[in-house]
């Protein structure tokens, strides 16, 4: 893989603004033989003050231009795509269960965004009624190849 400075990556945000719901996982645990269930964090689809990157939107488009490898394979074979992630972000502002949410159709493209949306630092928490909740958040990532190739990746014996 190598650095994506010279590549031209579009990145778009999005968040689910649908009407307010919540969703609870439920875990099972056995405790003298019968079973408890005990709420997960809840995690809302909307929220009045959004989650927020460090620094702002600018700032999140920066980080994940420095941070984003192009896999070498995916840029060889000129192969673009968008992969749309989703995550949760918990009150603390922590990321956690990120997945693809609708893949690229590319292997490649896909384990890499996940691979750097894993490794974002941690975001200023959404906010619901004055508390701070943790709330789903998707984040499209486009791959998109530059006109003219680094002559790494044309040739990359040389």
């Amino acid at each position: 893989m190598h650095k994506s400075n010279f590549l031209a990556l579009s990145i778009l945000v999005v968040f689910i603004s649908s009407s307010f719901s919540c969703s609870k996982k439920q875990y099972v645990s056995k405790q003298s033989g019968m079973e408890v269930k005990k709420p997960q964090e809840e995690v809302l689809t909307y929220a009045e003050v959004i989650a927020q990157f460090p620094g702002g939107e600018n700032n999140m488009m920066q980080w994940l231009s420095d941070h984003i490898n192009y896999p070498t394979e995916a840029a060889q074979k000129g192969i673009e795509g968008i992969v749309v992630t989703r995550f949760i972000i918990d009150a603390t502002g922590n990321i956690k269960d990120p997945e693809v949410f609708r893949s690229s159709g590319n292997d490649l493209l896909d384990k890499e965004a996940l691979r750097v949306v894993s490794l974002m630092p941690d975001w200023i928490p959404s906010e619901h009624k004055g508390k701070k909740v943790a709330m789903y958040y998707m984040l499209p990532i486009r791959f998109k190849m530059p006109n003219r190739l680094p002559a790494e990746f044309v040739n990359p014996t040389k």
